[in-house]
């Protein structure tokens, strides 16, 4: 009488009964439907999957066919767009035409991507850091990215149909061009790579998906396809920070080094290390071990480049000389940029422009790591992620580059994911993407312009 007792209640003295899973054969699956075998060893996301019908998100193939999508229309823009005329853009950045030499290619598609500090770059990796015509030493950027389009370039030549072009020439001038965007691809793809799949184990493939795709239709993602250091510091710093989750420190000191090496403020890794350390040490100094010393690593290739730029210049910190002389101050902290990136007073409508953006970029970053940091429950390791791009950020604006925030909040890993988690609905997300990747095309038309809506 009165049924089978309820689970959980206690019968006639006896233990409690334990409440029974769900079988795949009670749910209506079969051995054919391919749910069967390892049901309960599936992740709770394919468990919702096979419960509700509902097909799980698309994996890493389709993030690249999205990107090469992207990629083609990007190039279909350079072409409808035209070319720049060199004089302009040799104005506005105050250097004779023999500081753009560079420049002097048929190809407009590469041709758009060689802006900014791509002529940096190319320059430090063809003749290292060697003062020429109406050029400074180019110690304000640091020698990583540079030496990687060196060795591309090298293994290009090497494997030139018919040999390899003579050195200067236009065909090798163009190589350059080459090595540089086949570094910046081959990073960012790698990072995309790692990204996704952390994504998918610290959360749940639905927010890998939308992730990776708010990384590759950002507004500022074109410029991971760009002749610049952005795509191999993102994929350099997130790499070190992913293996010290994992102790596997060496590699994470390699990693790090080698985002100290690409970029001025690349020596923050180590805050981030260092904090991935002490948490899996449970927020205690005991249990530390010998690994971590591995992050040492990092500090040792900062002091490694600045002395190699000391012998260079003469002076142990000519980068920061180099800094003060391309956004014109001379001292650090700089406040006055900071509080002039908020003054509309006396700009024109191109700067107003220029400032708007990079307010937005600085906006989307914190509020993305803010998402990220009180999602509940807690990600493992947030703060390390998190302060990396915080710390980016705050070089930025106190060294007087505010003009160049929106390039560098883009680099802000967990803001990805933040926004991920934020435009959890299949309508918001939609939109949210729509007007992202509506103005990735407006910032490229920008950026292959010289119209320096973001620098």
């Amino acid at each position: 009488m009165g049924g089978p007792p309820m689970a959980g209640r206690r019968t006639g003295g006896g233990r409690p009964r334990r409440r029974l899973r769900p079988s795949p054969r009670s749910m209506g699956l079969r051995r054919g439907d391919g749910f069967s075998r390892g049901f309960r060893r599936a992740p709770l996301a394919e468990q919702d999957a096979m419960k509700t019908g509902i097909a799980s998100p698309p994996g890493f193939g389709r993030l690249l066919l999205v990107y090469l999508a992207v990629r083609v229309v990007m190039t279909l823009l350079v072409l409808l767009n035209g070319r720049l005329p060199y004089g302009d853009s040799a104005r506005a950045w105050k250097v004779s035409e023999s500081g753009f030499r560079y420049r002097v290619i048929d190809d407009r598609f590469l041709d758009s991507l060689d802006r900014n500090d791509s002529r940096g770059y190319l320059w430090i990796a063809s003749y290292g850091y060697a003062a020429g015509e109406d050029r400074q030493l180019n110690t304000a950027f640091f020698p990583g990215y540079a030496l990687v389009v060196r060795a591309a370039h090298d293994g290009l030549r090497a494997l030139w149909p018919g040999g390899a072009p003579p050195p200067a020439s236009r065909e090798d001038v163009l190589l350059w061009h080459h090595a540089g965007h086949l570094v910046s691809v081959v990073a960012f793809l790698c990072f995309l790579l790692a990204f996704h799949f952390w994504c998918r184990r610290r959360f749940n493939p639905e927010v890998a998906w939308r992730a990776g795709l708010l990384v590759i239709l950002s507004p500022m993602g074109f410029l991971f396809s760009c002749i610049m250091s952005e795509a191999l510091f993102l994929m350099t710093a997130f790499l070190a920070l992913v293996m010290a989750e994992q102790g596997r420190y060496l590699k994470a000191g390699l990693a790090g080094a080698a985002a100290a090496a690409t970029k001025s403020f690349g020596g923050a890794v180590l805050v981030s290390l260092m904090l991935i350390q002490w948490e899996r040490a449970k927020w205690s100094l005991r249990g530390w071990g010998y690994g971590w010393l591995a992050f040492l690593l990092v500090p040792l290739a900062l002091l490694g480049v600045m002395l190699w730029m000391a012998e260079l210049s003469g002076s142990f910190f000519h980068y920061v000389d180099q800094q003060a002389y391309f956004f014109g101050h001379s001292h650090f902290p700089n406040f006055a940029s900071v509080l002039d990136l908020f003054d509309p007073r006396g700009k024109t409508v191109h700067h107003l422009v220029r400032d708007v953006f990079q307010i937005l970029g600085l906006g989307a970053a914190l509020l993305g790591m803010a998402v990220f940091l009180r999602r509940r429950p807690a990600v493992p390791f947030r703060w390390a992620h998190v302060a990396l791009p915080v710390i980016v950020l705050c070089v930025t604006l106190l060294a007087g580059a505010a003009v160049s925030m929106a390039r560098y909040a883009a680099l802000s890993a967990p803001a990805y994911v933040g926004w991920a988690l934020l435009l959890d609905h299949p309508r918001r997300f939609r939109i949210a993407l729509a007007a992202s990747a509506l103005l990735q095309a407006a910032l490229w038309l920008s950026w292959m312009n010289s119209w320096r809506w973001v620098v």
